[in-house]
């Protein structure tokens, strides 16, 4: 393991998605206090999900330590964007399904706004001038319900 420390750091700094991964209906939040991105091991099981052997441990919020079962690359679709994510896999009993953090949304250059409950991320990126085209998205009104399917 190497000397990083890799962290989810709760609730206080989410927002919460419907979407699609890997074509199955999830809950995906996005949370700047989560270093990497996470998925439920009861997700990827659920789904029939690849998962590749990895030995890790994970911190979270209240300090605990938790092993990582594994890492699983997977198709994320969020409204109209979709990229392909490599997650750590968790043992959690956690509302999200997956949980994209803040290496995704530094890659992504994504613009979360908390007073109007959306995230805005780059699409494209012309290399000639360095601008590109951005969309924003509304995040889910229920924060504690589950997935309503999104769209493919």
């Amino acid at each position: 393991m190497g000397s990083k420390t890799i962290t989810i750091d709760g609730d206080r700094s989410c927002l919460h998605f419907t979407g699609k991964v890997s074509g199955a209906a999830a809950r995906i939040d996005l949370d700047t206090g989560a270093t990497n991105q996470f998925m439920s091991e009861r997700f990827a099981r659920k789904n029939g999900l690849a998962v590749q052997p990895a030995s890790r441990t994970v911190a979270l919020a209240d300090g605990k330590a938790v092993r990582v079962i594994g890492i699983c690359r997977a198709r994320v679709k969020i409204g109209p964007l979709t990229d392909v994510v490599t997650f750590y896999v968790l043992p959690l009993n956690a509302v999200y399904d997956v949980l994209l953090g803040e290496e995704w949304l530094t890659k992504r250059q994504a613009i979360l706004n908390f007073r109007e409950n959306s995230l805005t991320v780059q699409l494209t990126k012309d290399a000639a001038n360095g601008s590109g085209s951005s969309v924003t998205i509304a995040a889910s009104s229920a924060v504690g319900g589950s997935p309503s399917g999104g769209e493919e």
